[in-house]
């Protein structure tokens, strides 16, 4: 069983079980600096993660939300 609620890298990180029981369900908030917690964050982005990969989002949590929170490049550039 999986609860994470805590700042990551300067975004708020939710993380638990999804109700199908097969998923985790992770929840990324980005706040720019200065702004109110109680407005809407100027960025969220909601994923599910397989639940065997459990192991990989408590032991690597930081690099997870960094690359699925960072900005591709077009490859067409």
């Amino acid at each position: 069983m999986i609860n994470i609620d805590k700042w990551v890298a300067g975004y708020k990180v939710r993380a638990f079980d999804w109700v199908d029981g097969k998923s985790i369900y992770l929840h990324i908030e980005y706040y720019r600096p200065g702004a109110s917690l109680s407005q809407p964050p100027a960025v969220e982005k909601s994923f599910l993660i397989p639940k065997e990969e459990e192991p990989k989002v408590r032991n690597f949590l930081h690099s997870i939300v960094i690359g699925l929170m960072t900005p591709r490049s077009s490859m067409a550039d």
